[in-house]
């Protein structure tokens, strides 16, 4: 039985197990619940925790998360990298502008913001089982590991988009809402925490991940087909995932030392990690598992399907999702560095030319062709490579400037550009400029320009350059649903 395969089949088990995220796994998989297996039968052998961690990352690729909305969909309209440049879908208008009032666009993002907990929950059930398990295996404690590791993700996930920039918060001083932290299995309204300890709730999740893992080595697929649970760890939240969502954590609040640090531990892991060279970026690099690139990812049977739904209709501009103006994104991939027959690989990867009209077409060229996707390429990179060289070229801009321009050189080149000499930016601020391009050259598709933005909160250009938006709270920090501000818990101020 394919690994694929075996994935599915155990995700369905396991949804029927999770009830909370019954109709999200369902909608993913395209199946009819047979049932709901009681927990304590459930738990009672290690394959059902395997089973549950598996309906866990079939929650996560479903169309509502990262099959969609948190990569291509919502997210990146959010980011000014996808969307629908005419005004003849209101919703799309609407998302693009920032118009949270309304209803469509409101509801899109409180579905976001269930679904992410939904998720939680379904971590937590696995975590409230484990504390005290019915026997004693030692895969139990790697289980925990992925489970503490994933419900952190989320919770970042969720302070990315619904609270505060951290670091002007801080500057602020006083007391600034952060977001419900949740170690139950149930969707009842959570205590909400200041911001500060919302943060250091995600890295304590991190730290006992991180011991939990400590042994974990084996990162790298190296068999589509392998169905042991504890190989091809790149599908599943493994200890570099760990390292790389501290990094992105100490990055967001400009804490650049242990930021450095953690990127490092993954940059540094030559053995299963490093960035492809030039010559072989479109055929490895470009889409899923991005041998060597991808940290974490997911398998999604059905991803090419959701792509080709929503990426590759037949009608022309204004009502096809596109990539941004033809004009803005020649200037955004143009070589800055100078020197001949610099090209950037990406833009011809990523984007297809149809009569002015930008197609995205990274993961999937031709609608026609969804069928023929080999089961290795249907799936969901969530962490990736190139991030934590961006973010070690941040951290170390102040303290280290060659290393600095070392780190975003290594991307570069890799992506078929010049290297930097070291002098061309003369500031941080101008140097954080072109790292934000960097996330937006490297990473549409993925869900990320929008929360770089946040981080950077400098002004930005609409997808069609004809609007700049001011950096804002009412932009970056998306609407709670209102039965959590009318029913949730006070804010924790210790």
């Amino acid at each position: 039985m394919s690994k694929i395969r075996s994935y599915t089949l155990r995700a369905a088990g396991a949804c029927a197990a999770l009830a909370l995220g019954l109709s999200s796994c369902n909608k993913f998989l395209d199946i009819q619940p047979k049932g709901t297996l009681p927990a304590d039968v459930q738990f009672s052998t290690l394959k059902g925790y395997e089973d549950a961690m598996y309906g866990v990352y079939g929650t996560l690729a479903g169309s509502d998360l990262y099959g969609k909305a948190l990569t291509f969909g919502l997210a990146d309209q959010l980011g000014q990298m996808l969307g629908q440049l005419g005004q003849v879908d209101r919703e799309a208008y609407n998302t693009l502008n920032y118009v949270y009032d309304d209803a469509a666009v409101r509801s899109r993002i409180e579905t976001t913001f269930s679904q992410l907990y939904i998720a939680i929950s379904n971590v937590n059930s696995v975590l409230s089982h484990a504390v005290s398990p019915s026997f004693e295996n030692r895969h139990l404690a790697t289980i925990r590991g992925e489970a503490l590791g994933v419900r952190a993700f989320l919770h970042l996930e969720v302070l990315r988009l619904f609270a505060r920039n951290y670091s002007l918060a801080q500057q602020a001083g006083g007391v600034t809402e952060g977001i419900p932290y949740s170690y139950d299995y149930d969707l009842k309204n959570k205590q909400v925490f200041t911001l500060q300890e919302s943060y250091q709730r995600v890295l304590r999740d991190l730290d006992e991940a991180e011991a939990l893992l400590a042994s974990d080595e084996s990162i790298q697929p190296s068999n589509p087909e392998q169905t042991d649970f504890y190989a091809n760890r790149t599908t599943h939240f493994n200890k570099y995932a760990v390292y790389a969502i501290k990094a992105r954590t100490y990055r967001l609040m400009r804490d650049y030392t242990n930021a450095a640090r953690y990127a490092r531990l993954v940059t540094e892991h030559k053995a299963d990690f490093a960035l492809v060279d030039r010559n072989s970026y479109t055929s490895r690099a470009v889409t899923f598992p991005a041998t060597g690139e991808m940290i974490f990812g997911l398998w999604a049977p059905r991803q090419m399907q959701l792509v080709a739904d929503y990426l590759l209709s037949q009608a022309g501009s204004g009502n096809i999702v596109e990539g941004r103006r033809a004009e803005l994104l020649q200037s955004l991939y143009s070589s800055s560095a100078g020197g001949a027959g610099a090209t950037d690989l990406r833009l011809g990867a990523f984007y297809r030319n149809e009569s002015g009209a930008m197609r995205f077409i990274r993961f999937l060229a031709d609608a026609s062709t969804v069928n023929n996707v080999e089961a290795r390429y249907r799936g969901i990179a969530l962490l990736r490579l190139p991030e934590m060289y961006y973010i070690l070229a941040e951290a170390l801009y102040d303290s280290d400037r060659s290393g600095a321009y070392a780190a975003l050189n290594a991307v570069r080149l890799s992506r078929g550009l010049d290297e930097y000499s070291g002098t061309e930016f003369a500031s941080r601020e101008a140097f954080e400029e072109e790292l934000m391009k960097e996330y937006m050259r490297e990473y549409a598709g993925e869900g990320q320009v929008f929360a770089s933005l946040k981080h950077y909160n400098r002004p930005f250009v609409s997808i069609t350059g004809d609007r700049t938006f001011q950096p804002s709270d009412q932009i970056f920090v998306l609407p709670w649903p209102l039965s959590e501000r009318q029913l949730g818990n006070r804010i924790v101020t210790r």
